[in-house]
């Protein structure tokens, strides 16, 4: 079945629910999701989390809760996740296979990114939409495989609504023939945070550990942290 048109998927991020292309050589322009408990980096070439996943010493939100302040020292940190990102896989009208990545690893695809936005909301505005969340950032990019995708995410500080984030993408195929047997990966390295190891200055670092795990919840169909 052809793909000519436009697709919206969500994704709702949370701290305990969650949930080949050339490599390219390029700092991401980034923007952080501050106004509720979880704090978040979104970045303009479709991953997500820390600026450099792979620096132990790069300090951003990456899935931190509680969140703040904007950078923390190693030892402080309160990350839930390393990184995360898009994958998009299918084939084109002559039947080739087709496969763009942009993160969580180091590997993102070489498209064309736009400049990403970060508007507020604030109920102290004179433009203040109550039926709209209180920060939404919005990147865009388009892939090699001319795959137009739009990642607009949404935070809120309100008691009830300030432990998640909603993460809501709509792909449009900019080719001019239709894709098939399209998929979507939504990959996130999600992990238990340092604060155990921290708290005990590193004594019985062994038992702080044992009960650390990441799982995957099958009656949910959600993978989780468990600190």
């Amino acid at each position: 079945m052809g793909w000519p048109q436009k697709i919206a998927i969500n994704i709702l991020l949370s701290v305990v629910i969650i949930s080949a292309a050339a490599a390219q050589i390029r700092n991401a322009h980034f923007k952080i999701h501050d106004r509720g408990n979880l704090w978040e980096t979104m970045k303009d070439d479709g991953t997500i989390g820390a600026p450099n996943a792979m620096d132990r010493y790069q300090t951003y939100p990456s899935m931190d809760w509680p969140g703040g302040p904007h950078e923390l020292r190693k030892d402080e940190q309160r990350s839930y996740m390393v990184a995360a990102g898009v994958w998009i896989g299918g084939r084109h009208a002559g039947g080739n296979l087709f496969f763009t990545e942009n993160g969580p690893f180091d590997r993102v695809d070489r498209g064309v990114f736009k400049e990403i936005t970060k508007k507020e909301n604030f109920i102290d505005s004179p433009t203040y939409n109550p039926n709209e969340a209180e920060q939404l950032i919005t990147a865009e990019w388009i892939t090699t495989e001319n795959i137009r995708c739009r990642r607009l995410s949404r935070s809120w500080s309100f008691r009830g609504l300030n432990n998640f984030i909603i993460l809501e993408y709509t792909f449009t195929n900019n080719n001019p023939n239709s894709v098939s047997d399209v998929y979507f990966g939504f990959p996130a390295l999600i992990r238990p945070n340092y604060q155990d190891f921290v708290v005990h200055n590193g004594w019985g670092d062994s038992e702080d550990r044992a009960d650390d795990m990441v799982g995957y919840d099958t009656s949910r169909a959600l993978l989780y942290a468990f600190d």
